[in-house]
């Protein structure tokens, strides 16, 4: 028997040979390797970072991938299958040039290719450092108002990152804009750090990364802000010519008075009214400049015009309506005045259901919730008007209100 083999021994293993190669066709020719690159980029693990050391500046933070399996491990993979490392381990401060080293999960798949095969970093010391947070206001409140010193919660905030970078930083800047502002500020603000030259530092980390930052507003005791109602005459004969009114608008809303007597504000109403506007024999839209009735001893803080503009239709059916307005939400222990109390809204539509309409349906709402003491100007809301018809208003359309913890005189008027 061992002659025998030794006599055919090539023949056997030629034999062998053979039979393994048809193996492999077969298999190849139902499952074949393929070679590809990964559809995305794989992101590249920093390990083996030194305590109290930071990366910077890495030269790329993914890479592409050339795999070559068989199609049906192919068609399995996906992104937890692949890792690509770069281990610092042992480095010290320094730019270093890293290898990058893929991590397989599954069997029968090799690594053809990675691009880049490197990356370049930079370890650099980590240092900390706590800074002031300084508050820098942009603007300047409207006129007649006074923005007192700004205040940020927490005051000061930590700033981590590389040494070179923590070096530079000499501010942490909470940037906030006052201009044209009426109301005091509250507001979560995103702090910057800057260097000497006030340009951002980026690579470092902040914390927090927002302060709180309050800006108490308050109008000088010699300026008042007050609501502006047009007043406008002729509507009767409008209504008589076969037209209406459809829409009044002034600009602005409200302007600012001044007076050399602060008590003198205790007896004005929230608003002022323009001088009349005449509208009879109107038949288009009328747009006019006018001039504010101020009582005596009161002048507008600076130049301003009133531009008052009518909308005027031929008419359908048109009513003009006054309703109360209702103020909801005051506080527990709070008093509400408005001013004025009342409002006007124009109501258009069909003449049956215009007829039958009952003004108590329709309520003017202000709501005031949540407010301190102080005094506002907030837009009312109208509820109660059907669909099909359409209302203009109110008039004005802002209302000042004033809170109080205490019970508050109504305001009079001069006729």
């Amino acid at each position: 028997m061992l002659t025998w083999f030794k006599e055919n021994f090539g023949t056997l293993l030629l034999s062998l040979i053979l039979a393994i190669m048809v193996w492999f066709i077969a298999v190849n020719e139902d499952d074949p390797r393929v070679e590809h690159p990964l559809s995305d980029p794989v992101d590249i693990q920093f390990t083996g970072i030194p305590d109290g050391f930071l990366i910077i500046n890495p030269s790329a933070t993914q890479a592409g991938v050339t795999l070559l399996t068989t199609q049906s491990i192919w068609n399995e993979l996906s992104d937890a299958d692949i890792r690509l490392v770069a281990d610092m381990s042992g480095l010290e401060q320094g730019t270093y040039k890293v290898p990058l080293q893929a991590r397989l999960t599954r069997r029968l798949v090799k690594v053809t290719e990675i691009a880049p095969e490197y990356v370049i970093v930079t370890l650099e010391v980590k240092e900390t450092k706590i800074l002031p947070v300084q508050v820098v206001t942009l603007g300047s409140p409207a006129l007649s108002y006074t923005a007192e010193d700004p205040v940020a919660e927490p005051r000061n905030a930590t700033i981590v990152g590389p040494a070179s970078a923590v070096a530079r930083v000499v501010e942490l800047r909470a940037a906030i804009n006052l201009t044209n502002r009426q109301e005091s500020l509250d507001q979560l603000v995103t702090l910057s750090a800057m260097d000497e030259n006030g340009l951002e530092v980026n690579n470092v980390q902040i914390s927090p990364e927002t302060v709180r930052v309050q800006v108490q507003i308050t109008q000088q005791p010699n300026y008042r802000l007050v609501s502006v109602i047009p007043k406008i005459e002729g509507q009767d004969e409008l209504v008589e010519a076969g037209y209406l009114v459809t829409e009044v608008t002034v600009t602005p809303q409200w302007v600012t008075i001044f007076s050399s007597d602060p008590q003198a504000f205790e007896d004005l109403p929230g608003y002022i009214e323009t001088v009349p506007l005449d509208l009879s024999g109107a038949v288009d839209d009328v747009e006019q400049q006018l001039q504010l009735d101020l009582p005596p001893g009161f002048s507008l803080a600076f130049e301003q015009s009133v531009t008052v503009k009518v909308d005027i239709e031929p008419r359908t059916n048109s009513i003009t309506i006054n309703r109360p307005l209702d103020v909801r939400g005051v506080g527990t222990d709070l008093y509400a005045l408005l001013s004025p109390d009342e409002v006007s809204i124009i109501l258009t539509g069909p003449a049956a259901l215009l007829n039958t309409l009952q003004p108590e349906e329709i309520m003017v709402v202000v709501d005031v919730t949540d407010l301190e003491p102080g005094t506002y100007q907030i837009t009312p809301q109208i509820i109660g008007i059907p669909e099909i018809i359409d209302a203009s208003g109110p008039i004005p359309a802002t209302i000042q209100v004033t809170i109080s913890a205490t019970p508050l005189p109504t305001p009079t008027s001069e006729s």
